[in-house]
């Protein structure tokens, strides 16, 4: 992975942040690890267990000892610093979630390369790199997503909201750019809760085509932000209220004081 973090090239992971500010993407660029989460672990084993099974032994560590802290945990973490480790129960939950995967998924898991990386230019002229974590020869791009819900609604609420889209079109593109071929985009969603349900969603052109449109300002604007030296964070605005306040504005005094106490998290 140090080999692929070297390479140059704008990768999705870090371009996304623009679209909350210049100043985040930098940050981003310069910070471009994150602290383990126990739900990233979890999607990480879950991915090896899915796609690369035999690398579980290798890669994967279980602990035994309760609660994760004393030296007990302090010495067991310092040993197996170079794999994912989690607790017993989390690691069944991968178990059963990688058994719904695969059957979901079904024969597209046959015939994979696995972590290919690509690069190409942009059409503005910047580099572009990405890590297709699985290729299947027959059946294209395969993504493999863990959520709280797999139905259509709300699968596709969170790839809306998690830019998954984007995600996506990068990839199509990006592959396009080097090799003149266009693949699908298949997305399998796994459920990590009981009853672990899982389902497959292609990616339509006409949604590369809506990520395409979020990402390609957001590339204009790094090169925008590059040329002038100028990294801003968020422009000045008129302020705007959630959703939920909106039926407060035009009440009279007593009822805006009693729906702010009872909204108060303070």
């Amino acid at each position: 992975m140090g080999d692929y973090r070297d390479l140059p090239g704008i990768n999705w992971s870090v371009l996304k942040h623009m679209a909350r500010s210049p100043l985040h993407y930098q940050y981003a660029l310069a910070n471009d690890t994150q602290p383990r989460t126990d739900a990233m672990i979890l999607g990480t084993v879950t991915h090896l267990m899915v796609f690369e099974p035999e690398r579980v032994v290798d890669r994967v560590a279980i602990w035994n000892g309760g609660d994760r802290k004393g030296n007990g945990w302090k010495a067991f973490a310092l040993e197996h610093a170079h794999q994912e480790i989690l607790k017993p129960d989390a690691y069944e939950t991968a178990v059963r979630m990688s058994i719904a995967a695969k059957a979901a998924a079904g024969k597209l898991l046959s015939d994979l390369d696995n972590e290919v990386t690509i690069r190409w230019t942009h059409q503005n002229g910047l580099s572009g790199k990405g890590r297709i974590d699985h290729l299947s020869r027959g059946y294209g791009i395969i993504d493999l997503k863990t959520c709280r819900d797999a139905s259509p609604l709300g699968f596709g609420r969170s790839a809306a909201s998690l830019g998954y889209v984007g995600q996506a079109s990068y990839y199509v593109d990006g592959y396009e750019a080097m090799t003149g071929q266009r693949l699908p985009y298949t997305i399998i969603a796994v459920e990590s809760r009981p009853p672990f349900a899982a389902a497959l969603y292609t990616v339509t052109e006409d949604h590369l085509g809506l990520g395409r449109e979020t990402y390609l300002p957001l590339l204009d604007q790094v090169k925008e932000c590059q040329a002038s030296g100028v990294w801003p964070s968020y422009a000045p605005g008129v302020l705007t209220l959630p959703k939920w306040a909106e039926h407060a504005i035009g009440a009279d005094d007593q009822d805006v004081a009693e729906f702010f106490k009872e909204t108060d998290n303070g």
